[in-house]
């Protein structure tokens, strides 16, 4: 009696191996498969990160490969437009996601980030606090912000 039972509790152990196994190849298989063909998809991913009206989000080429188990996205000419007018431009940019530590968490985590060819404009204002140049928030400049010194 307890024999079967084990019997039967071993093949659910195996079965449910299996499907696991297969479960993860299938997954890794479409997530390549994206990774290919990511630039299809290029207008769907700038709208996805973008959080209009807080800042909007475009890049010139896009494109995905594999790092053993964990995806890598690279993108060039991105452009970051803040609120107000303020912009951030990343020549070149790659993010590596960590796969397993971002399922264990259940949030990206990135092993690697890459920006190169970084261009923004800051500026210090006369109280000592540097920000982006433009205009916060949709605010006009205060005073502070106009007389501030921009770094060269």
């Amino acid at each position: 009696m307890v024999r079967r039972h084990i019997h039967h509790l071993r093949r659910g152990v195996v079965v449910s191996c299996v499907v696991l196994i297969f479960s993860i190849a299938a997954t890794l298989s479409a997530g390549r498969w994206l990774m290919l063909n990511l630039m299809d998809y290029k207008a769907e991913l700038e709208q996805l990160i973008s959080d209009a009206p807080h800042f909007q989000v475009s890049f010139g080429d896009i494109s995905g490969s594999w790092v053993v188990f964990s995806p890598r996205i690279e993108a060039t000419s991105v452009k970051l437009t803040l609120q107000g007018g303020r912009r951030i431009d990343v020549g070149r940019m790659a993010l590596q996601f960590d796969t397993l530590r971002s399922l264990w968490y259940g949030e990206a985590i990135f092993e690697q980030v890459l920006l190169d060819q970084l261009d923004l404009s800051l500026y210090r204002s006369i109280d000592k606090k540097w920000d982006l140049v433009g205009t916060a928030l949709g605010q006009q400049p205060s005073s502070s912000q106009a007389s501030g010194n921009p770094l060269p």
